[in-house]
């Protein structure tokens, strides 16, 4: 992402991504700099200050996937990913879709968000941070995550699961451009005088970048983009 945003000429850049794409967003906020206004991690950025897992605990996490990869996704897709009452086709489908990932790819993208040093990054990111997350299994501890980013605050979406965005659009979509919108207001009181020219950049679902391109009334220069 770091790469894509020096070839964009936008003055100023908010970075959304979904999941694993909200530890990338925040590594890429660290190497851009400056450029950018804020990060928006959707169900994502929950570990933040957390007790870390010991190397037992993830190996033993990691295991089912190393033994059988397709298998243990659906099982794991169904049974941490989705509230009780998700649509059953909806959540086959994800399910299908991230079993058909390469094993040779995603267990090692597994294994590098793990050695991710998450708070040196963070010393280094001191743009506002929004996390607009689910209120499934791990919940958004926002008291313990400000000791670590003083400028992170959550948005709960009560009743949704890890895709919330593809499981409730009418309700994420509008939080989202809302979030977009205060970052952009921020933005232009300290720089009254000059138009902001925007980049908006998603990771992980192609559905961010679609919402995404829904704030361009709002930053006419925006653009979408999605890694996924």
């Amino acid at each position: 992402m770091a790469a894509v945003v020096h070839e964009i000429p936008n003055a100023h850049m908010v970075l959304v991504g979904h999941a694993m794409g909200g530890i990338v967003v925040l590594e890429a906020a660290r190497r851009i700099g400056a450029r950018v206004v804020g990060v928006i991690g959707v169900d994502s950025l929950k570990s933040i200050g957390a007790a870390h897992l010991s190397k037992a605990q993830f190996a033993e996490l990691m295991q089912p996937f190393r033994t059988d990869f397709i298998a243990h996704m659906h099982e794991f897709v169904g049974a941490y990913l989705f509230t009780k009452d998700a649509d059953p086709a909806f959540v086959r489908k994800v399910a299908d879709d991230m079993a058909l990932a390469s094993p040779a790819v995603a267990i090692p993208s597994l294994e590098a968000l793990y050695r991710y040093d998450m708070g040196a990054a963070l010393r280094e990111v001191h743009v506002p941070i929004i996390a607009i997350n689910s209120d499934l299994r791990m919940p958004t501890d926002e008291e313990r995550i400000k000791k670590s980013a003083p400028t992170f605050r959550a948005i709960v979406m009560p009743g949704t699961g890890h895709f919330l965005m593809m499981e409730a659009p009418q309700r994420f979509n509008p939080i989202l451009l809302r979030a977009i919108d205060s970052l952009g207001a921020r933005v232009s009181l300290q720089a009254t005088r000059t138009r902001p020219s925007w980049a908006v950049l998603a990771t992980r679902r192609p559905s961010l970048a679609k919402t995404l391109a829904r704030a361009k009334p709002r930053a006419p220069e925006a653009l979408g983009l999605s890694s996924a």
